[in-house]
């Protein structure tokens, strides 16, 4: 959860703020001041600041302060459930990145405190921000030149005619905070819930990243490259967003085993570029190997079920042979065995994370979360 503390963060950082009395002076009726105190800069004084500063403390006097003055006929205040707040336009005079640390600790605050808020907004960085909230409501305000009207949003096709309305061109809008480059779709099942344990479900997909595949062998036509070449024969993964994790499993049947051409082949041509913590090559064979012997246990009620090894074939698609049983199967669902096998984790997240504590798992997940959270500001 977002402190109110956090706001302006990595920006600055104040650590102390409080009201002073001013010396009379001559033509002025002050007689106090809002001081805050950074430990760089010393002394900041409110009315010599931005108007976003201002912007941020009067939500925050609307949302702390303003509910513990008691109202007409009540005492001591109303329950903060009773409170209905508006706000008009938040995001003029605020930057972007702090514009979501703010909303995020509006959204925050009536998750836990049950209440009601209306905002007007003509900003995409805002529309963007609730349309991935599951606890708002997106209401789109026309006017035919005779009448208003209001329109419940609830479709991507209805999101896009508020940012038509609004003239945003599609290259107004910003990226996503940062694309996880995966090889398929049950790669990101194992891998948002991964997210949710090791993030104690501060990271979301659509919220905080996205996940976008590049089917295992199809890597070898992607690539990275800080210039625009347009000559290059790959599709350049920073001229999609410079935000980027990329995890490839790594094949390897034994810890001897070199690595396929391809992913070779990306790792030279990134090396000079990006650092190694982007990308995350699978110590064991392939993420299916990181899957807890607890779940195939719970799936296919063996209770003697050893965990399968680093290097072994967990599926093969070409022999049909698999880990649990010594008979080959006709078919096999990655996608639908990945949802049920986390369905058997442990609600616990501190419980779950021992499970998954296989290889390397634990220090590269925490290692993207930590990357994710840069992405988006909130550490």
């Amino acid at each position: 959860m977002l402190k109110e503390r956090h706001f302006f963060e990595p920006d600055n950082r104040f650590s102390e703020i409080r009201v002073v009395s001013l010396p009379p002076q001559e033509n002025s009726d002050e007689l106090w001041e809002i001081v805050l105190h950074e430990s760089e800069k010393g002394r900041v004084n409110l009315s010599q600041s931005g108007s976003g500063l201002k912007t941020v403390l009067l939500v925050l006097l609307n949302r702390l302060v303003v509910p513990k003055i008691p109202q007409k006929g009540y005492e001591p205040s109303l329950p903060l459930d009773k409170f209905i707040f508006a706000f008009e336009e938040l995001e003029n005079n605020l930057h972007p990145s702090l514009l979501r640390r703010l909303f995020k600790f509006i959204e925050d605050f009536v998750i836990k405190n049950r209440c009601y808020v209306f905002i007007t907004t003509h900003s995409n960085v805002v529309i963007d921000f609730f349309s991935r909230s599951p606890y708002a409501q997106l209401v789109h305000i026309t006017h035919d030149g005779k009448r208003a009207a209001a329109q419940t949003i609830e479709t991507f096709i209805g999101k896009n005619n508020i940012l038509d309305d609004l003239g945003v061109r599609a290259s107004d809008l910003l990226q996503a905070n940062g694309i996880v480059w995966l090889e398929g779709p049950s790669d990101r099942i194992y891998f948002n819930k991964w997210v949710e344990i090791f993030s104690n479900g501060e990271l979301q997909e659509h919220r905080h990243y996205e996940c976008a595949f590049y089917g295992g062998a199809l890597l070898s036509h992607h690539g990275i490259e800080t210039i625009d070449n347009i000559d290059a024969d790959f599709i350049n993964i920073l001229k999609i967003n410079r935000n980027f994790v990329l995890i490839a499993d790594s094949d390897k049947t034994s810890d001897t085993d070199a690595l396929k051409p391809r992913l070779k082949s990306f790792i030279e041509r990134s090396k000079d570029i990006i650092s190694g913590k982007s990308i995350w090559i699978t110590e064991a064979k392939e993420i299916e190997n990181y899957i807890p012997v607890e779940s195939v246990r719970i799936l296919f009620e063996k209770d003697d079920l050893k965990p399968i090894r680093l290097h072994e074939i967990f599926y093969s698609s070409t022999t049909r042979k698999c880990y649990w049983r010594q008979s080959p199967i006709k078919t096999f669902d990655k996608v639908s065995f990945a949802s049920k096998v986390i369905a058997t984790y442990p609600e616990d997240r501190a419980e779950a994370k021992k499970w998954l504590d296989r290889c390397d798992l634990i220090p590269r997940m925490e290692q993207i979360c930590r990357i994710i959270s840069t992405w988006n500001r909130e550490t």
